[in-house]
């Protein structure tokens, strides 16, 4: 079963970017988030390699403030 959000933690960055799963693609090794949430809930899109990424966490619930 697919959690609503999924949010990732990116080395060299203190705060974690919200994507609704469904907005998120994983393909050559990369995460893709589209139309997310990043610090202070600004608007945000990713490209990144996955092995940049430090944590990982799904959620039924977006949990920044």
């Amino acid at each position: 079963m697919m959690s609503k959000y999924i949010a990732i933690k990116v080395e060299g960055i203190c705060h974690w970017f919200w994507f609704e799963s469904v907005k998120v693609t994983r393909k050559d090794y990369k995460f893709i988030g589209k139309e997310g949430w990043g610090h202070g809930g600004a608007m945000t899109e990713i490209e990144i390699k996955e092995d940049k990424i430090e944590g990982e966490l799904c959620s039924e619930a977006l949990q920044y403030t």
